[in-house]
């Protein structure tokens, strides 16, 4: 499948809805970041700052936003001495 192939989203009782393959926008931030590669739905990555989350559809950021995280930090995010409360206002 190439990347220019449109994505068709369906929904019960609707017509399927085509759109252009989504391009994902990766925080500049982003240590290591992941590359998508493999991913023939994807239209491609782009490098940018996030306000927040590490990840975003870069057309629709308020849409999807992913934050990756280890077992632990994420433990620690959302434990009450952690940095819940940063967590929450983000």
């Amino acid at each position: 499948m190439s990347p220019k192939t449109p994505l068709a989203l369906f929904r019960h009782d609707c017509a399927p809805i085509r759109i252009p393959p989504p391009m994902i926008a990766v925080d500049t931030r982003e240590q290591h970041p992941y590359t998508f590669h493999g991913y023939p739905r994807l239209a491609g990555t782009i490098s940018t700052t996030l306000e927040t989350g590490d990840y975003a559809l870069l057309d629709y950021p308020e849409l999807a936003r992913v934050e990756r995280k280890s077992l632990a930090d994420l433990v620690h995010t959302l434990s009450p001495g952690g940095g819940r409360t940063r967590f929450l206002a983000e």
